[in-house]
Parts: C-alpha cells; sequence; structure tokens
C-alpha cells in the first residue's frame, strides 16, 4: 500500500470538521492533531470569521517597513528612467542627485529592483569580452591629449538612404566633439567635418583611428591622405591593431549608447537623423553621468585646446642638415638616379632622408617614420611606430609587405621536421655529425617579412630528472603571443659544453612538431655557429626545421670580442680563429650584451636587425624571453604539454 501524502491545508480542513461533528473537545483536538490548544482556536476562529479561505496561510511579511522607499520617490525614480531608457540606475542615481542636491535617494541597487518590478528592464546575454591589448600609446591625461574618431556602422535611414555617422570624441573627459552623419566615408565629406571640430576646439595631440579608409591605407607608413593633413597640422596620427577594437574601448562604448539612443529604429531621413544626433551630442555631455568620470559629466573636464587652427595649413619644414625630396604627382621620388616609390597619399609633400648606416637612410614625413632606405638594393624597410626605439633596422625586406597583408588567422597544420640523423649516438659519433652538417648550414638569408616568430629555450633539469622544452609563436610586429607547445622528458645525454644540442634538441623538436602555426623565423636561446664546430643549437635546429635560425645566447661560448658601446645597438664583432662567428650584441642600456650568431637561412646583418626588432625593452628579445618563462612554468598562456615519443629519447651507448 503506498504512502498518503498530506499537506497543512488538508489537516485544517479535517481539524475543522472534527469540531464541527461535535464530538472532540479542544483538548482532544489538541492531542489528535498534535499541535498546541491556542493554535486549535486560533484555526477555529478565522474559520468561524472568513470561512474556508481563513485556513489559507498569511504573509508573515510587516505590513509597513521603516526603511521602504516612499511612493512618491519611487515614483520620481520611474519617471527619471522613463526619461532616460538607455541608462542604468547607477546613472539615474547620480541624474537625480544633481537634479535635486540635498534630497536622500535610495541605493543605486534599490533602484534597479523598483526598474525590474515596473519591467523597465531587458535582460541581457552576458558576452565574453577580448582581453585588452596594450599599446604604446599616447596616455589620456589631459584634455586633448588624444582625441578618437571612427565610423559607427552605417544604416539606411527611413528614405533608403545609407546613413556614416561620423564620431570624434576626447579620450581623457569622452567628451563627444561630434556626431556628424555622412552620406559616404570618404576624405571630401570626412575632411571638412574635422576642420569644424579644429576650428571649434582646438587642435589635439593625437588622434587614434582605426585602420579603414579614409584614416590610414596599406601604403608607406600606413598613411592616407587624411592622416597627411593631421601631420601638416602637427597631430600624431595613431591606428589600433588591425581586428582589435578593445584598443579604442572607450570610443566603441560610446557608438553602443549612440545605436541605442539614435538608430533603433532610425529616422525618416538623414536631416531628422542629424537631429537627432546632436539631441544625444547634448545629452551626453551635459547630462548622461559617467563612471569612469566619477558619475560626473564629460562638460565638467572637457576645455579646448590651447592650439588653433591655423588659417593656412603650414608646410612641412626640415633642419638644415637633412636631405629633402619632394615626391612626384605618382608617388615616387627621384634618389641618386634611380625613381624610389613612396606612397601617393605623399604627392607633392617633402620627405626628409637622414643617413644612419652606410647605404642606409631613414625617410621621414615630419615626425612621422616612413621606413629605412637601402640604396643599394633600392628596397624599404616599413617601420612600425615605436616610442623610445633609437636602433634603427639594419636589414632590408620587400617593400609594403607587411601593411599589405593583414593577418587574418593561422595556417593550421603540423610543423615539419626532417630526420637527418638518430640521436641515440656516442658522444664520437655527436662529434662526426657534427662536422657533417656545419656544411649543410645556409648563411644566405632568407627571411621575409616574417608573420611568426618562434622562441625557443628548455629548462634544467628538476626532480625525477626531468625537463621541460618550450616553443612560443609571436605574431609579428605586435609580438603577440598566439601559441605556446611545453615538451617534458629526461634528459639523457650527459652535459658536455659544446655538444649540448644533442642533449636539448630532441625535447625542442617534439613542442615543434606539434606546433598549430608554422613559425617564418626561429629565435634560440643558444649558440649558432658561434661555436667551436660552428654547429651549436641554433643551426642543428635550423637545419632539422628547414627554417631561418637566429642564435640568441646569453653566454659566451667560444671566440671573444671587444666590448660593445653602452648604447642600444651597439655591437662587437665576435672572433674565433680568425673568423668573426658572431657578435656581441647590446639589446639594453646599462646591461650585459646577448651573444648573437647565424643559426641557418640568414646572414649576419639579418640576425642583428631581428633580434633588435624583437627587443622590447628587456635584455632579451621577446621570444627567447617568453619562451624561457614558458619552459620554467611562469608564462600565464593556455598552453598544452606534450610527451616525445621514443624515437626523440637522447639515449648514450657505444
Amino acid at each position: 500500500m503506498p504512502w498518503k501524502e498530506t499537506c497543512a491545508m488538508d489537516q485544517k480542513i479535517k481539524m475543522i470538521g472534527d469540531w464541527l461533528s461535535d464530538e472532540y473537545t479542544i483538548t482532544g483536538l489538541s492531542q489528535m492533531y498534535e499541535v498546541s490548544r491556542k493554535t486549535i482556536y486560533k484555526w477555529i476562529g478565522r474559520y468561524e470569521a472568513e470561512g474556508p479561505s481563513g485556513l489559507v496561510e498569511r504573509s508573515r511579511a510587516p505590513s509597513s517597513h521603516a526603511n521602504a522607499t516612499p511612493l512618491e520617490v519611487a515614483r520620481e525614480i520611474v519617471a527619471a528612467k522613463l526619461r532616460y531608457q538607455g541608462w542604468g540606475p547607477k546613472k539615474i542615481l547620480a541624474w537625480l542627485e544633481h537634479q535635486y542636491p540635498g534630497k536622500p535617494w535610495p541605493a543605486a541597487s534599490t533602484m534597479g529592483e523598483i526598474f525590474k518590478r515596473e519591467g523597465l528592464v531587458r535582460s541581457r546575454r552576458k558576452k565574453r569580452r577580448t582581453p585588452p591589448y596594450t599599446e604604446p600609446f599616447n596616455e589620456c591625461n589631459r584634455p586633448n591629449a588624444v582625441w578618437s574618431a571612427d565610423f559607427k556602422g552605417q544604416f539606411r535611414t527611413g528614405d533608403g538612404k545609407l546613413c556614416y555617422p561620423l564620431t570624434i570624441s576626447d579620450n581623457f573627459s569622452r567628451y563627444l566633439l561630434s556626431c556628424r552623419g555622412l552620406s559616404h566615408p570618404t576624405l571630401e565629406e570626412t575632411q571638412p567635418r574635422f576642420e569644424e571640430v579644429f576650428k571649434e576646439y582646438g587642435l589635439p595631440e593625437a588622434i587614434r583611428t582605426d585602420n579603414g579608409a579614409p584614416f590610414a591605407s596599406v601604403g608607406l607608413g600606413g598613411l592616407s591622405r587624411l592622416s597627411v593633413w593631421f601631420i601638416k597640422l602637427g597631430i600624431r596620427p595613431e591606428r589600433i591593431e588591425p581586428g582589435h577594437p578593445e584598443q579604442n574601448g572607450r570610443h566603441e562604448r560610446l557608438h553602443r549608447s549612440l545605436k541605442e539612443a539614435t538608430a533603433d529604429p532610425p529616422r525618416s531621413d538623414i536631416k531628422e537623423q542629424q537631429r537627432l544626433f546632436d539631441q544625444f551630442v547634448k545629452e551626453y555631455n551635459f547630462e548622461r553621468p559617467h563612471e569612469a568620470l566619477g558619475q560626473k559629466r564629460p562638460a565638467s573636464f572637457y576645455q579646448p585646446s590651447l592650439r588653433p587652427y591655423p588659417v593656412k595649413v603650414p608646410e612641412v619644414e626640415y633642419h638644415s642638415n637633412a636631405i629633402v625630396k619632394r615626391v612626384r604627382h605618382n608617388g615616387e621620388i627621384r634618389w641618386k638616379g634611380e625613381l624610389i616609390y613612396l606612397s601617393e597619399a605623399l604627392a607633392g609633400e617633402p620627405v626628409a632622408l637622414k643617413q644612419r648606416e652606410a647605404h642606409l637612410w631613414e625617410i621621414r614625413y615630419s615626425f612621422h617614420p616612413l621606413g629605412v632606405l637601402n640604396e643599394l638594393t633600392g628596397r624599404i624597410v616599413p617601420l612600425p611606430s615605436k616610442q623610445g626605439r633609437e636602433v634603427l633596422p639594419m636589414y632590408p625586406v620587400e617593400q609594403g609587405v607587411r601593411l599589405s597583408r593583414d593577418y587574418i588567422g593561422a595556417i593550421i597544420r603540423n610543423m615539419k621536421v626532417e630526420r637527418l640523423h638518430s640521436w641515440q649516438v656516442s658522444i664520437a659519433q655527436a662529434l662526426d655529425i657534427q662536422q657533417r652538417l656545419a656544411a649543410q648550414v645556409s648563411r644566405n638569408s632568407e627571411i621575409t617579412t616574417p608573420r611568426f616568430i618562434a622562441g625557443v629555450d628548455i629548462s634544467g633539469q628538476k626532480a625525477q630528472g626531468m625537463a621541460t622544452g618550450a616553443v612560443v609563436i609571436l605574431q609579428y610586429p605586435e609580438l603577440r603571443l598566439v601559441e605556446t607547445k611545453l615538451a617534458q622528458w629526461k634528459l639523457d645525454f650527459p652535459y658536455i659544453p659544446g655538444l649540448l644540442s644533442f642533449r636539448e634538441a630532441p625535447l625542442t623538436l617534439a613542442a615543434c612538431e606539434r606546433l598549430s602555426v608554422t613559425p617564418d623565423l626561429i629565435l634560440v636561446d643558444g649558440q649558432g655557429v658561434a661555436h667551436p664546430r660552428r654547429m651549436g643549437l641554433a643551426s642543428h635546429l635550423g637545419l632539422f626545421l628547414n627554417k631561418p635560425t637566429i642564435g640568441c645566447a646569453k653566454s659566451l661560448l667560444c671566440g671573444s670580442h671587444e666590448e660593445p658601446g653602452e648604447k642600444p645597438g651597439s655591437y662587437a664583432e665576435i672572433v674565433d680563429r680568425g673568423e668573426t662567428i658572431g657578435v656581441a650584441l647590446r639589446t639594453k642600456l646599462g646591461v650585459k650584451p646577448v651573444y648573437v650568431s647565424i643559426g641557418h637561412k640568414v646572414d649576419l646583418q639579418a640576425a642583428i636587425y631581428w633580434v633588435l626588432e624583437c627587443c622590447r625593452g628587456y635584455r632579451l628579445p621577446e621570444p627567447t624571453r617568453l619562451a624561457h618563462l614558458a619552459a620554467g612554468g611562469n608564462l600565464e598562456q593556455e598552453r598544452e604539454t606534450v610527451v616525445p615519443e621514443v624515437v626523440y629519447q637522447a639515449k648514450l651507448f657505444g
């Protein structure tokens, strides 16, 4: 027989029925239902007063609360929310405190509950956010230090015509300087809008934009005709990394508010839409509190620039020791009888050339670096803009490759590893292998502009004799970490200086073989040809991977050198038995040099250039520095650890 289920209401009804039968006393009912006599009297009294409905449980909540929000106050809060429906409780609270100073208002959390109760809140699905990426931009520590400009996504107005809202804001104060709906995002429509803003608010120190037209181009220096005009006005054009709008996050957040307030739904035509834009600008600057500003308004922080817009745009001038060339209408300059193409955006403008090294000339347009001209090859090295860098490139790459080919996605394939010899060798066999392979090392550079640069390092033996080999992949030129692979195994080959590649290379190759992104250049924490038999770890790995490799060691293995200069970029040749096998390179002021040498498929000047190009304020270049951290387990990055196959074990026998 199944258990019978009952509930308190059923018990109350049954108890009332027993009482109405006149067969039980109050005491008897109390004992039967195991409750107090007082409780029996209570429910009988409620039944007599209200009938069966009186037996329903009543709320135990107090009928009034001392801290409850008064009805009139709640109505004012709801009215403010209805007026600014896109605002949250924090902004509504700040607005009410500003409008009615001295009047007590409930907390923002209480306002949020009132909005929910009144059905004024729409639930929003939580989105995954991209981690911020840091770049050496100007600091936004005062008004007009940096402005941001962009086109909010286009939309069609009621008459079917496209509207491209151009927004310009001050990054420090969040002050929205302009929001103008344009029919096309062209130079002809954009430049007059900037001119209007410059006349009203003065000139900023820098303007931050994305990489699209009309702000930038894929030409040399990323210059467009609009950014050339900015430079002539003394404004530094800043560009965020392609595909990373979060680097201009405060301006993107402005666009979200703009869309909610003005484009959902759009107005009947561009004139009505512009009227709504103007209304939004006024509200955004003078009424809307901003959490980043301590719930104050942008207008309370912004003040116009002290740099007025000139009546006539000044011409670019250079120092007397610079060689000045005027760019032709087709973007070329004539240099020592040859025509060198720069950019059509610079047509009619003067550029300056200043010699830095033999056959190498730095090219600038005003303060903006364009690249370095190698007059032997007639090619230009495009330069990414870096603050505080005095080191100049010393090796040419194909002009425009970096700027004309944006990274879209990694080439997903396992990296190929050649099988040149067995790792199960004796010491005598290892020496013979080094002598044989040294003749196969290529000292001619095959590097173009790399998309991915790898760093390689290995940790020392730890518990149970285990060591970790690490390879990291960085996207160039940002040097953003995109992949990490680790391999762990026992180092069975003995520690013998000059034969470390037989101890460390198997572990490193095990990690490299499982890479999904194939690097174009590999920097190795170890020697290349700066080795007694000209066959260090970097050269060994280069032959096995058939990739350009560079040795960048922290200590000297063989040869001698003079002390390099103190200035970063200074170097002294390492000479062994009359042969230059590398350089001692100063990468940072006040620190010891690193020891750079050819690994494979690279020449010494290219090796120096790429080591310097990968330095970011540390003694070691970023690829090997991050590989060192990864091998030691100190790199905060999702990574995959693999165990080498048996074929990679370095056994000693014979």
